[in-house]
């Protein structure tokens, strides 16, 4: 009689085990997922969404919702950040950024409990100075995850973002100058350059295509790549001047919507003032 009472003991709890985690998983709840003894001593359930991403030349910002789905508080602590330059981590730019916020429990298992609201700063400065330095990079990524300790007393660890594209074109102005300026009725051939540079830094861009185009002469090539000084060269072969006036030719670099001329001239045959 005792092996068989046992024996049915034996099958309740496996009945009751069965029905526990057939009632938790129609709960969405993910408590067996952390151990049996989760079931006892449950750490919170944190769900995100994002309501919207967004990337500027101020930084970017995504908006996160945050949320419980189990009767378990949660207290953020901050958020975790880490770079990657073509999947390599770039340890310089990974930080933890320090950020209070509360989430508070669920009512019921499985039902979502109020939603904390955050504003969270996609990357910083130093960032967007790495990215002014190497602004043709496209393949930088970014990793973001909440920190936090829940109402159990539990240390939490959930990623926000995961290798999100990072890119970002810094402002730019392009120096454009001619050696020399001008010659005699001879003509000649200028040395064309354009700096391009950072605003406010000015720091020097590497690898940008710039466009070159003139009113008369003959360029060298149409377009040069800035090198590692921002520098993109080519030469205009100017024409003999045989007239009494002085004759000028603009040349124009382009990069973008940016652009910058300068004027060369080449004397006439007449008398100078």
């Amino acid at each position: 009689m005792a092996k068989k009472a046992l024996k049915e003991k034996k099958n309740i709890i496996v009945l009751l085990s069965i029905f526990i985690l057939f009632t938790l998983t129609l709960c969405s709840c993910n408590w067996f997922g952390e151990g049996i003894l989760n079931v006892f001593d449950p750490q919170a359930q944190i769900r995100l969404n994002h309501s919207n991403i967004k990337i500027d030349e101020s930084g970017g910002t995504v908006d996160l919702e945050i949320y419980s789905i189990n009767q378990v508080e949660f207290i953020g602590e901050g958020f975790s950040y880490k770079y990657y330059d073509d999947g390599e981590l770039i340890s310089d730019l990974s930080k933890t950024v320090g950020m209070a916020f509360y989430v508070e429990p669920s009512d019921s298992p499985g039902s979502p409990g109020p939603t904390t609201q955050i504003t969270l700063p996609l990357f910083y400065n130093d960032v967007m100075s790495y990215l002014a330095e190497k602004p043709l990079s496209r393949n930088l990524t970014c990793s973001i995850s909440l920190i936090g300790t829940d109402g159990a007393g539990y240390d939490i660890k959930k990623a926000v973002v995961f290798d999100l594209p990072v890119s970002y074109f810094p402002e730019i102005n392009i120096i454009l100058t001619a050696n020399p300026a001008s010659y005699e009725i001879d003509g000649g051939t200028s040395e064309i350059s354009a700096h391009v540079v950072t605003v406010p830094y000015g720091k020097p861009v590497q690898g940008l295509n710039v466009i070159f185009t003139t009113t008369g002469g003959t360029l060298s090539a149409d377009s040069a790549t800035t090198g590692s000084t921002g520098t993109a060269t080519v030469s205009l072969t100017l024409p003999d001047n045989e007239k009494e006036e002085d004759r000028t030719y603009k040349v124009t670099a382009t990069v973008g919507d940016k652009e910058a001329s300068v004027t060369i001239t080449v004397y006439g045959t007449g008398e100078k003032p």
